[in-house]
């Protein structure tokens, strides 16, 4: 049996939150990923309802991306 595997360029988040938000309107958030020469995936951009937030790949030897996103 082959195994197929599939990397998502691109997520998207639809949610209501009025904790974070302060409302009940649906707010979405999409990542932008893409694959290294190695074949792991990175997250390079992160938007907030069309806003963008930076994304740090510090270490590229531990998998993992962070984004920064403030609420104004």
């Amino acid at each position: 049996m082959s195994r197929m595997s599939y990397k998502a360029d691109k997520l998207v988040y639809q949610f209501t939150c009025p904790y974070v938000f302060g409302d009940d309107v649906e707010h979405t958030i999409v990542s932008y990923w893409k694959r290294s020469e190695s074949g792991q995936m990175s997250c390079y951009r992160v938007e907030l309802d069309g806003k963008e937030f930076s994304v740090t790949n510090e270490d590229p030897l531990i998998l993992r991306s962070v984004a920064w996103i403030v609420l104004d």
